[in-house]
């Protein structure tokens, strides 16, 4: 009897880029300006066949909030609607998924664009693709307690902060060019420290838990990328 195991991949998705990695494969990266990402994605599932994907979502695609708990909402249905309705103020409609949610604490939330995460589940469906996560590339970071970190793709910073306790005193997701990264971290920074990493798409080796290069950013060094 013959048995082969199924490959997986990394695959890295954000507003303008997309970007998969194979083992023993150089990463192939691919700008979304002129091709539409679903049939990107085909062309990948044919390429690798009955793969395991695990898709990481850039903060474009991902957005943390953190809202103030309301009064009288009762589930999680309840509350992740509240939040997509909040997230929504820049007139494109989002849906929330709640990380941390209470009746009384504030309650953290991934955001992405309203019917995003199906339509990426149906194109896994029509084209066979065995998704094993679909995850924003930065929850691949670990971070100690009473930490500040930020993380920069191509396209934002997703940013956030815990007490001793690791709860969530604040966070947000900023689109902010790449070239103007460095210049945001050093105001960033003024008001409190921060740890901050980029991903690193086109580096030929694997740091990070999300399949591509995540590199650190200390201060000397984003100083003197300005």
């Amino acid at each position: 009897m013959w048995w082969a195991r199924s490959e997986s991949v990394d695959v890295y998705l954000s507003g303008g880029v997309a970007a998969i990695r194979r083992r023993g494969v150089d990463t192939l990266v691919e700008s979304l300006a002129a091709r539409s990402r679903d049939d990107l994605l085909a062309e990948w599932a044919a390429t690798v066949p009955r793969a395991y994907w695990r898709v990481w979502l850039g903060g474009s695609l991902c957005r943390l909030k953190r809202v103030d708990a309301v009064l009288g909402v009762r589930t999680i249905e309840e509350a992740e609607a509240v939040i997509g309705r909040l997230a929504s103020d820049s007139g494109q409609a989002m849906e929330a998924r709640l990380a941390l949610w209470s009746r009384k604490r504030p309650w953290v939330a991934c955001c992405s664009p309203a019917g995003f995460v199906e339509s990426l589940m149906s194109l896994a469906d029509k084209h066979r693709i065995n998704l094993q996560s679909i995850r924003p590339w930065w929850s691949s970071v670990s971070t100690d307690r009473a930490s500040g970190v930020a993380c920069c793709d191509n396209e934002s910073i997703s940013a956030w902060s815990t007490d001793k306790k690791a709860r969530v005193l604040r966070c947000s997701t900023s689109l902010v060019e790449e070239g103007r990264q460095a210049q945001a971290l050093r105001r960033m920074r003024v008001a409190e420290p921060l740890r901050a990493y980029r991903l690193d798409l086109q580096s030929p080796v694997a740091t990070g838990k999300a399949g591509f290069s995540v590199t650190s950013l200390d201060e000397d060094a984003d100083a003197a990328a300005s």
